[in-house]
């Protein structure tokens, strides 16, 4: 238990000491505030200038204000200064300023672009905000949605001094939404006065009425020159995209290869998720680059294509807020147009013929309310959005069954198929609701694409069916739970064709071997104080394989081991053995643990090992498969996973010492064993019965981490003067009903959450068409 909760809490503790770090010390950009590279330049030059004449100060004594320094918006104030994430122009980091470095500080009134109402969900319609301007041309935009003013103000004051009445701008309020206005830009970019707190509309009016109605004259449309570039674009793009998912979707299979432990799966799952994710995405733009359709420019605003999908939208010039210039590895330089809504876009290639001699005249229509359209959905349009949502729906369903199950693959590799489907119906609905209630919501902000009023119902279906599958294999798997077979799965390895030693008796020797010992039926094998090493090269290349029939007798001291610590050998007995007073070490084990886990394998009752020692085993000791051996007063120490591990055995374990290893014994499947005198002393995990019967009795366990027995509720076990001394615990009993109850909550306290989720989606959209209906009229809605 104490490694597993080790790896969990590498494994989300790296992830999450990388987010702080972002957090606390990575630099924070603002892409939305409104200068031109021209103007950002200027301002870094200006920054560098004075901090060459200016020497960095340091913060004295203990802050008299801190919070939310473990974001972008904290500060803390110090008597001599301010450390806050100061930007030049669009990015900022955290820095100390002393006062005297202050040059303004204004008030700010910001509009929430989401809402002109107060709303639980989507906060207030305005708040109020300082900014903080410094003479090394810095600026600080301080929230009161982030900070206490009625406490943040005083302390201000109280440590600038007379530096505050000298800095602050009472009467010069700024504005801004965060897509428009004064906000972060400073005072020598802002040019005199503020121009923009003079064009701020009262809260409560309504927006003037639109000085146009639909699209317009066409004043260009974009030529099948064009057309046949940007397909060419989309095809090298697509085939960039295929190339690096098949690259990543290779690294994860290479990675899977090499057998790395559970610590990186999340690592394992972002290669196989997002490799077929950018191929998937590559294939689509070929596939769409057939079916480009020319971009269109009107009187009263632009259209163009969706990339994906086909729809055609139609942004008006007052719901275009600004033109910025980018490129990207697609289209190569654009011109991106965006919306008060960040998650929604145009971008025009800058080559094409005739716009850039348009932009003047764009510029002067830009988010300007007058030239809002009022809009209008075409039943084509309709239909083809409509295909769009449910398309998405789909694709978020289907990447989250797939997430799953590759999760669920990995967890339970080798394991039965009931294990992997009772686990896919704890884990897949999970995912699904989560992945169908995210996609919707962003569908929420993606109204040109997809339609204005959302079909709820698909996802709430979606999260309804995925509910269901959970309860039905939950049932399902709980009626066909019963106590294992007494037989098992085996695997043994393929019998040698020959043997490099003969059968016969050696007494007194050391023997080198270069290959396979096979004691084959009606041969005998005998080592008598006799060493034998076998001299490998890889893993597993040889070891001992004794056939039913035949008979080994290892005693005397006598000892096996490999030439190599990294090399190991395999030792199966089908046949007869007797190994006393013996040391075994060297043994192969299974890395991948699909073949429980190796170690010297016993598939015949007729072996009886006693007085023998099987130290530092790679992960087991001894696995017994279906046979019932006798194991006593042997040595079992620090074994990677198991000293004993037993499936379908009724084998005798007596006077045994079992040390240091992870697991004491395991006794599995229909195990009905004698376990009888033994000491359990030091091992991470004690004996742990899984649907079996053994007798466990007179036994000794001494300080065992996690417990002395654990056991499940399909076992019925006898307990019997054991002796239980400094254990963490000493009996244990699992609940899968427990955990199965606890997912149970889990999962349905989940659908009921997408569930509220979704009808506030559906709240808010009836919200929005009756004020649209309001200012416009009834709309046609797909």
């Amino acid at each position: 238990m104490i490694e597993d909760i080790a790896i969990f809490a590498v494994a989300f503790g790296i992830p999450l000491a990388l987010w702080y770090g972002i957090k606390r010390y990575g630099k924070v950009v603002h892409s939305w505030v409104k200068l031109d590279k021209t103007q950002v330049k200027a301002l870094k030059e200006a920054n560098r200038r004075y901090r060459a004449m200016n020497p960095q100060a340091r913060p004295q004594g203990s802050p008299l204000y801190k919070r939310k320094l473990v974001s972008h918006e904290g500060i803390a104030i110090y008597q001599n200064g301010i450390y806050a994430k100061f930007s030049v122009g669009k990015k900022g980091k955290y820095i100390f300023v002393p006062w005297s470095e202050i040059s303004d500080i204004y008030p700010v009134k910001i509009e929430n672009p989401f809402t002109k109402t107060d709303s639980i969900w989507t906060g207030p319609a305005s708040f109020k905000a300082l900014q903080i301007e410094t003479e090394s041309s810095m600026a600080l935009l301080v929230s009161s949605r982030a900070h206490d003013f009625e406490k943040l103000i005083p302390i201000l004051k109280q440590a600038m001094g007379p530096r505050w009445y000298q800095t602050y701008r009472e009467n010069e309020t700024l504005w801004g939404n965060f897509m428009e206005g004064d906000l972060l830009i400073h005072k020598s970019m802002r040019g005199p006065g503020t121009p923009r707190s003079a064009e701020m509309r009262p809260f409560g009016m309504p927006p003037p009425k639109p000085a146009v109605e639909g699209k317009g004259k066409l004043l260009l449309e974009e030529s099948q020159e064009d057309i046949g570039e940007r397909a060419e674009a989309f095809i090298r793009g697509g085939a960039l995209l295929i190339g690096v998912g098949i690259a990543i979707a290779g690294i994860g299979v290479a990675l899977l290869a090499m057998v790395l432990p559970t610590l990186f799966f999340f690592l394992l799952m972002m290669f196989f998720v997002f490799g077929p994710m950018l191929a998937a995405v590559g294939i689509v733009l070929i596939f769409m680059s057939r079916r480009l359709k020319p971009v269109r420019i009107y009187e009263n605003g632009i259209e163009a294509t969706a990339p994906f999908g086909g729809r055609t939208f139609f942004y008006s010039f007052g719901e275009l807020r600004d033109i910025t210039e980018m490129s990207n590895f697609i289209d190569g330089q654009v011109y991106i147009f965006r919306t008060a809504n960040p998650r929604q876009s145009i971008a025009i290639r800058k080559r094409m013929r005739g716009f850039p001699e348009m932009l003047d005249t764009i510029r002067a229509k830009l988010g300007r309310e007058e030239f809002i359209v009022k809009g209008e959905v075409s039943p084509e349009e309709a239909v083809s959005s409509r295909k769009i949502e449910y398309g998405l729906y789909a694709t978020a369903t289907a990447l989250a069954a797939f997430i799953s199950a590759l999760f669920i693959l990995y967890t339970f590799s080798g394991q039965p198929i009931s294990l992997v489907l009772s686990g896919l119906g704890l884990v897949m609905p999970i995912f699904v609701m989560l992945a169908v209630t995210y996609m919707t919501f962003r569908m929420t902000k993606m109204q040109k694409i997809v339609p204005r009023k959302l079909n709820i119902k698909v996802p709430a279906a979606i999260i309804a069916v995925a509910l269901a599958f959970f309860f039905v294999s939950i049932g399902l798997e709980m009626a066909v739970s019963a106590p294992a077979a007494p037989q098992s799965a085996i695997y043994i390895e393929p019998k040698p064709a020959s043997s490099s030693l003969a059968p016969g008796t050696y007494v007194n020797a050391t023997i080198n071997v270069n290959d396979w010992i096979l004691v084959d039926a009606g041969q005998i094998l005998q080592l008598v104080n006799t060493s034998l090493i076998m001299n490998l090269t890889s893993d597993k290349e040889f070891g001992i394989w004794v056939a039913d029939g035949g008979t080994l007798f290892i005693s005397a001291d006598s000892k096996v081991l490999s030439s190599s610590p990294d090399f190991a050998y395999t030792f199966e007995i089908m046949g007869s053995a007797v190994i006393d007073n013996s040391l075994i070490s060297g043994i192969w084990a299974d890395p991948k643990q699909e073949n429980y886990n190796g170690g010297l394998e016993i598939y015949s009752s007729d072996v009886i090992i006693n007085a023998t020692r099987f130290p530092n085993a790679r992960l087991n000791g001894i696995l017994i498969m279906n046979s019932n051996p006798t194991i006593a007063n042997s040595t079992i120490s620090d074994a990677g996973d198991d000293g004993i591990e037993m499936h379908g055995a009724k084998a005798r374990i007596v006077g045994n010492r079992i040390e240091n290893c992870n697991y004491a014994m395991i006794v599995a499947e229909g195990s009905d064993a004698l376990i009888e005198d033994n000491s359990f002393i030091d091992n991470l995990h004690g004996v742990v019965v899984r649907t079996s019967s053994p007798i466990i009795r007179s036994n000794y366990f001494q300080h065992n981490s996690n417990y002395a027995i654990r056991y499940d509720s399909a076992s019925h076990m006898v307990l019997d003067n054991n002796r239980f001394v400094n254990n963490q615990a000493d009996t244990v009993e699992e609940s899968g009903l427990y955990l199965v109850s606890a997912c149970g909550v889990i999962t349905v306290a989940l659908a009921v959450g997408c569930l509220l989720v979704l009808f506030w989606i559906y709240k808010e959209q009836l919200r929005k068409e009756q004020g649209q209906l309001g200012r416009f009229g009834r709309l046609k809605e797909p």
